[in-house]
């Protein structure tokens, strides 16, 4: 009895049979496909390989073939807890990575009002020691006078945060970019880096305000007591929308009908009494924060924090 000839669905995979061996329709999915018999599978296959076909000529396909018709559900089955897994795990990224990157800000967050807290004593410290709050532009006294130089009180009150090492390199006599204190400019002092806005160190956001109704109208001296709305209701410094070299006496500069020179979302700020605060600026207007710069209008009226 003549074998019938036998070949694969060139589509599915699925062995097929049949008398014809010019045609025979895949019962699996229905493609039409050439069927080989012995003589042609011999002719078709090329010199030194027992898969390849020479053009025209019904394929003939390896074994392996048609197993993937036969065995594919199963295949799936066995990589099915893997792929599983797979989603499970990316997805499990895809969760943490946002809450880790909120520690990361409320860790940035909690370092930089240590910092704030700590520039705040140093300037209580400072008056205590002085009679007077450090000036935006650093007093030095001359021959048994006070006069101006151009440094700027973050370099006054080193010695109050516990650097006295390096306020006693500086030369008191020049200014910030004298060729005697320039080197310092490129010094990363910490505890005037806003740890959320990282690589601006050496500059620094930590600045007084500075024009009319301010702590600061001009570079004279003032004290805690002179503050007639109450230290709690007065800034004393904050976190400012662009950064300054921190030697140089630069700071944030308010005028009347122009923008409050402050981050437009939200920021830190100390208080005369020494209290730090998270502004969310969405949740306290201009106003308020004008009332709170100004330390001699009585206001603002009542509890102010957001």
């Amino acid at each position: 009895m003549e074998k019938m000839a036998e070949s694969f669905c060139s589509r599915c995979g699925i062995r097929l049979t049949g008398d014809d061996p010019a045609a025979a329709l895949c019962p699996t999915c229905s493609t039409a496909t050439a069927i080989a018999s012995p003589q042609d599978a011999a002719k078709a296959k090329l010199p030194g390989s027992d898969t390849g076909v020479r053009e025209g000529e019904p394929p003939i396909y390896p074994e392996w073939v048609s197993s993937i018709g036969k065995d594919g559900p199963s295949i799936l089955l066995r990589w099915l807890p893997i792929f599983l897994l797979v989603i499970v795990v990316l997805l499990g990224v895809a969760l943490v990575i946002p809450a880790v990157q909120k520690v990361n800000q409320a860790e940035a967050r909690a370092a930089t009002m240590n910092n704030f807290r700590c520039i705040a004593g140093a300037c209580h410290h400072f008056e205590s020691a002085v009679n007077r709050l450090p000036a935006p532009v650093m007093f030095v006294e001359h021959e048994g006078k006070q006069r101006e130089v151009q440094l700027s009180w973050r370099v006054e009150i080193e010695p109050y945060t516990q650097n006295s090492p390096l306020y006693n390199q500086f030369d008191k006599k020049v200014g910030w970019d004298h060729p005697n204190n320039a080197r310092f400019q490129k010094l990363e002092v910490p505890i005037y880096g806003c740890a959320y806005h990282d690589g601006e160190l050496p500059n620094t956001r930590v600045q007084f305000f500075t024009g009319v109704a301010t702590l600061f109208p001009a570079n004279t001296p003032i004290r805690m007591a002179e503050i007639k709305d109450g230290t709690s209701r007065t800034f004393l410094f904050a976190e400012a929308n662009q950064p300054v070299i921190w030697t140089r006496p630069a700071d944030m500069m308010v005028t009347p009908n122009g923008e409050l020179p402050l981050p437009p979302d939200q920021f830190m700020a100390a208080m005369a009494d020494g209290t730090v605060h998270w502004i969310v600026r969405a949740n306290i207007n201009d106003t308020i924060l004008r009332q709170l710069i100004n330390p001699n209008d009585q206001k603002p009226d009542g509890a102010w924090d957001n």
